[in-house]
């Protein structure tokens, strides 16, 4: 059965269904975008792009969930349930008598100039975002008289469920192809926006809000314009025709997103405009933790060398495994730092060249006790003390921050400038070699009791 665009919009968008079911959600199951760790966090980012939703090509999924529940809905039984992408939920409800949908849909399909409500289920770029990714998601419903600080009317709406220890960042918006040239062209329901002169001030805008984890509302609205024909200089006027980032992060808090449509266009049934919208791409991340831990995920224990490295990008500490950023956050908010190494040979390199990292750093090279490295580099320090607790575990301690380590062998310090150097050994009996050359001391143990150690010279003016 078709129906035309402004009696879809009144089924569902005049009486919404309330989503009553929500699964827990595992964060095993995000599309990882940086390295995953293998216990204390999952996943530092997540990004969602509904490629994980399998599509023939040019073709469309709007319901029902096989796993859904049978509700009565204003015009009869409802299938009311979810589409999940990246572990993500995204409510659908799916009118077992009409066929038609409300919530979310993912789509493939690229038909970005057939007008009318049969191209419901087109972008209007005629992709989703980026290259090679084709899939992406379609949002439908509104509420013209939406309380935005009544929950259970957020709940009528399109509505996302976020999983535990995530948060929200950003997502990527558009038009479809439906809704674009309803606006631009108008039709037998809507208007053509700026109308026959070009300057009614028309707009049709996608409003964003957040429940919390206590099921309260934030009372906070994101908007984005998907059209605007509001400014004075028509030349400005715009029907948006490419993805679009919104920055989400003031819903932080948000333990769910629901989404709403409003229009200038409006009837006697409600608004005319239709109320689709295409996302794609959304950008979770897990919250700073002032004691991160981390590692080289999926490239551990792979025989293959890992490299980290420790440096400051301006306020923000940040860690690199092999070239690729895995945490990055406020130094000024970080009180510690733990890295796991594995059973790779592993180096691990902390950069005091930018600005110095006064935090209690801790370095656990992992189960071989050979080929593990740490260089301490760049940096200008008072006094800095090498301790070695046996073999491969001990503590350096430059000025008021402490690096502790284990599993490493040998240790490498070529800081800019020390001034006063102390050496302790442990307390077994052992056969050690000290030599100079040039600016370099070298601190060679033959029996197996300490690590090596190699130091750069500059500025010492006491060894102790």
């Amino acid at each position: 059965m078709i129906l035309t665009h402004w009696l879809k919009n009144l089924l569902f968008a005049r009486t919404p269904i309330r989503h009553t079911r929500r699964r827990r959600l595992d964060p095993q199951r995000f599309q990882a975008a940086s390295v995953e760790t293998l216990e204390e966090r999952a996943l530092l980012t997540a990004l969602v792009g509904f490629e994980d939703v399998p599509l023939a090509s040019e073709s469309h999924f709007n319901g029902p969930d096989p796993d859904g529940t049978v509700e009565q809905g204003p015009f009869g039984d409802v299938q009311v349930g979810s589409i999940v992408s990246g572990g993500v939920e995204f409510s659908n409800t799916y009118d077992l008598r009409f066929g038609s949908w409300s919530g979310f849909a993912v789509s493939n399909e690229t038909d970005a100039t057939t007008a009318g409500f049969s191209n419901q289920f087109s972008a209007f770029p005629g992709t989703g975002a980026g290259v090679g990714n084709d899939n992406y998601g379609l949002g439908f419903g509104s509420s013209g008289s939406l309380n935005p600080t009544d929950e259970e009317q957020l709940r009528g709406l399109p509505t996302i469920d976020l999983p535990d220890g995530f948060q929200i960042e950003s997502a990527l918006f558009t038009n479809t192809t439906y809704t674009a040239l309803s606006m631009r062209d108008g039709d037998l329901f809507a208007k053509q926006f700026g109308g026959p002169s070009g300057d009614d001030p028309d707009f049709f805008k996608l409003s964003v809000y957040g429940i919390d984890g206590n099921g309260e509302a934030l009372g906070i609205e994101i908007e984005l314009y998907l059209a605007d024909y509001r400014f004075s200089d028509n030349s400005q006027d715009y029907i948006l025709d490419t993805w679009e980032s919104l920055d989400l992060s003031a819903l932080a808090d948000a333990r769910s997103l629901h989404f709403n449509l409003s229009s200038s266009d409006i009837g006697d049934f409600g608004m005319n405009t239709p109320a689709f919208f295409a996302i794609d791409n959304i950008l979770f991340q897990t919250p700073p933790s002032s004691d991160p831990i981390v590692d080289a995920g999926d490239d551990a224990n792979d025989n293959i060398p890992d490299e980290f490295v420790v440096d400051v990008d301006g306020m923000d500490l940040i860690v690199t495994a092999n070239g690729t950023e895995i945490l990055r956050q406020a130094l000024a908010e970080t009180t510690s730092l733990t890295i796991n190494g594995s059973g790779d040979d592993d180096s691990f390199t902390i950069d005091h060249n930018d600005d110095l990292i006064n935090i209690p750093i801790t370095i656990n090279g992992g189960s071989q006790t050979s080929a593990d490295t740490l260089a301490i580099d760049g940096g200008t320090f008072d006094t800095v003390t090498i301790t070695h607790d046996n073999l491969a575990d001990g503590s350096l301690q430059l000025d008021a921050a402490t690096v502790t380590f284990t599993g490493i062998e040998p240790l490498e310090v070529t800081a800019g400038t020390v001034s006063n150097l102390v050496l302790n050994h442990t307390d077994s009996a052992d056969e050690t070699t000290i030599s100079v050359a040039g600016a370099t001391l070298t601190v060679d143990n033959t029996n197996g009791t300490h690590g090596d150690d190699t130091l750069n010279l500059t500025g010492v003016s006491s060894i102790a």
